[in-house]
């Protein structure tokens, strides 16, 4: 089977279709969390942090779990595979990794400028608008990286292959 550099349209429908299926995961993560809201309930933070926890594990057992045996569903839809600048097939070290710093760029850096943007005075609304401006550091980097992968890709040693017959 031969393989070639992803086309960033491929890249992008496929992580649309990615955010769909976390959501419908994060919301198996929130059922599992319920209980703990509940046993919870006299310390907020603690409840918070344990259902960010929860639904964060869920997307890593997902998303690991998937790439680990090849693709994700949206991954095989847009006939998409993870290798390794190599070629070859990454190893849970890599995914792992991948994992970790799109979570950093995805959320972390986001939800970081949204609550310091808030600190600040500005608006929720608008916060949140500045901060989803953070989004394009990642993804941007498809356009300007010379191997057209995501930022977390690059960082991880791998990048997204579109597989041809």
């Amino acid at each position: 089977m031969n393989y070639t550099p992803a086309p960033i349209k491929n890249i992008i429908f496929a992580l649309c279709y990615e955010i769909l299926l976390l959501t419908a995961v994060s919301f198996v993560g929130l059922l599992v969390a319920t209980p703990l809201v509940f046993l919870f309930k006299n310390t907020p933070t603690l409840a918070s942090c344990a259902v960010g926890l929860i639904t964060l594990m869920s997307w890593y057992l997902y998303l690991v779990g998937t790439w680990k045996k090849g693709q994700t569903l949206p991954m095989k839809t847009w006939r998409l595979v993870i290798k390794t600048h190599t070629g070859d097939r990454p190893t849970l070290k890599h995914l792992q990794f991948r994992f970790l710093w799109a979570v950093f760029f995805v959320i972390l850096i986001p939800a970081i400028a949204y609550l310091s943007l808030r600190h600040i005075g500005y608006a929720p609304k608008l916060s949140a608008q500045l901060a989803l401006i953070w989004l394009i550091l990642p993804y941007g980097w498809l356009l300007i990286g010379e191997k057209k992968q995501t930022l977390y890709d690059f960082l991880s040693g791998t990048r997204l292959m579109k597989k041809e017959d």
